[in-house]
């Protein structure tokens, strides 16, 4: 099944996971002033800490308020409950934690679910129709948010016809 709200595939929810790393680890590098070009550089091991404890703070608060992560939220995916609902932030505590754990969420079941989502009861579902236009109660009361990064992954630019 394709379109809104289907199982978003591994090979995007992959590529989401290594932008959010790619951008944790830019910022975990400048804050321990470490050379991302040199691996030898005497700052790479605070820097990886630093990535990992950065990585695990965006996902978690991220998933835990709306469902998104930055890279999630570029490429148009989103992490539900089973029921419809926002992870929140004991289901995104557990979610995280067998992330970060990495062989729980190489192991999937038919329904493309790793088992972090499963322990978790969520889902990763695609945010955008085909046509581009958003699903129904993905806006915020009319107003509806396309590609772009603002304050926790949202971006509220327009009105939208969500009622037409």
């Amino acid at each position: 099944m394709t379109g809104p709200s289907s199982v978003a595939p591994m090979g995007r929810r992959l590529a989401a996971l290594i932008i959010d790393w790619a951008l944790c680890y830019l910022i975990a590098s400048s804050i321990a002033g470490h050379n991302v070009l040199a691996v030898t550089d005497a700052h790479y091991q605070d820097a990886q800490l630093v990535a990992l404890l950065l990585f695990a703070v965006e996902v978690y608060l991220l998933t835990a308020i709306s469902g998104l992560t930055v890279g999630k939220r570029l490429l148009g995916l989103r992490t539900i409950r089973t029921n419809g609902g926002r992870p929140g932030f004991g289901w995104a505590a557990v979610r995280t934690l067998l992330l970060l754990c990495v062989v729980p969420a190489c192991l999937s079941d038919r329904d493309m679910r790793g088992l972090h989502d499963r322990a978790a009861d969520t889902i990763v579902v695609r945010m955008l129709s085909p046509a581009g236009r958003y699903p129904r109660g993905l806006g915020i009361r009319g107003w509806r948010a396309p590609l772009g990064i603002g304050p926790l992954g949202i971006c509220i630019v327009g009105w939208s016809a969500l009622s037409r």
